[in-house]
């Protein structure tokens, strides 16, 4: 598998915002080979200094506000469903989903080997953050699949 796009439910830092519920993140072996990369260094960064814990890197993200019609018809063409993100396979656009407008869209990277978009509402400034994401899981969605010899057993 080349790519994924994964549909991850997020929070606001008040709690009265309604104007999104989830985040869409498109994943390639590309970005999963630099989020490993910004993992090596946050890890080197942590042997250096023991209070570090997480770095922050400008990343594309869109946040959007999902109604549970649409997230269930989504749901139906997902690779996978858990509590906290849909995973659907390739070239999954869902550019079409009422984007709210963003700034400051950043990927957490952490050494707990987690990731996490967060981002601020253009016009309330109100910080929105998605649940964690395994870096792990994105390494098993995007394994090669195996090849099979012709003819062979």
């Amino acid at each position: 598998m080349n790519f994924i796009t994964l549909l991850l439910s997020c929070h606001c830092s008040n709690e009265y915002y309604e104007a999104c519920n989830m985040a869409v993140a498109y994943i390639d072996r590309a970005d999963l080979l630099q989020i490993r990369r910004r993992v090596a260094i946050a890890k080197r960064t942590k042997g250096k200094d023991p209070s570090f814990v997480d770095a922050y890197y400008w990343a594309d993200a869109d946040f959007v506000n999902v109604n549970a019609e649409t997230l269930t018809r989504i749901k139906r063409n997902a690779r996978e469903v858990t509590s906290n993100m849909v995973i659907l396979v390739g070239d999954n656009d869902l550019t079409w989903l009422n984007t709210v407008k963003t700034d400051c869209v950043q990927m957490r990277v952490g050494i707990d080997g987690n990731i996490r978009w967060m981002a601020y509402d253009h016009h309330s400034s109100d910080e929105m953050t998605t649940e964690n994401v395994p870096i792990s899981k994105l390494a098993e969605l995007l394994r090669p699949a195996e090849k099979h010899k012709k003819g062979g057993t």
